[in-house]
């Protein structure tokens, strides 16, 4: 790939709010060894390519976590798949085929905090029924944003708005409104969202807890 991880991860960190800390890294053949024992134990029947990319965030997840001097854990998900964080932080994982992100913050800072990395090409347009509610294709359109932004915009929404309602939300439960980088929720949230398309897209969302309710 014709970029750096510290140009992806400066991208990330442009995208983050104010206090929070992310990082992205290039998936490498040994990333699986960055599994604890504990994790290496419930990874162990998923797929190499599952392994290697789950090492890799997690990896990076326990980086930032001793950037603020916090423990390393053990990021085995809960029984609905989310991964748990320790008290006091809220964080999120992603990856792609070749990229994998963690990012944290406090959470006396933001009650929730999503992030995804997609790569930069189109999808089928056939999926804009079942990505984009109808009042939202014009105003994307005028933004500029493609139908895949739409998609990692929606995922970050729902990684940083699940864990705290633990609601199910799908792509219709999510409305975007781009000419202020918010997002409503079927679950009553608003959300604040960013997004860029190159080299890779990257998506974030949070909740700030000024808007605790």
């Amino acid at each position: 790939m014709p970029f750096t991880e510290a140009q992806l991860t400066a991208n990330l960190q442009s995208l983050l709010p104010s206090g929070a800390i992310g990082r992205v890294r290039r998936i490498q053949a040994n990333d699986a060894t960055y599994f604890t024992p504990i994790e290496a134990e419930h990874f162990a029947k998923c797929i190499e390519k599952v392994q290697r990319a789950s090492g890799a965030a997690r990896h990076l997840a326990r980086q930032l976590l001793h950037e603020r001097s916090i423990a390393p854990i053990d990021f085995i998900p809960a029984s609905d798949g989310r991964p748990l964080w320790p008290t006091g932080i809220v964080g999120s994982l992603t990856h792609d085929r070749y990229c994998a992100a963690a990012a944290i913050a406090t959470a006396s800072e933001y009650r929730g905090i999503g992030i995804d990395v997609e790569p930069n090409t189109e999808i089928n347009p056939d999926l804009a029924r079942v990505i984009l509610r109808d009042d939202e294709r014009e105003p994307l359109r005028q933004a500029g944003l493609s139908l895949h932004q739409a998609f990692s915009i929606k995922e970050a929404v729902f990684k940083a708005a699940y864990p705290i309602d633990l609601v199910r939300i799908g792509f219709h439960d999510i409305h975007l409104e781009p000419h202020a980088n918010i997002a409503h929720t079927s679950a009553g949230r608003e959300l604040t969202w960013r997004t860029m398309r190159h080299p890779v897209i990257l998506s974030t969302a949070w909740l700030a807890n000024t808007n605790f309710a």
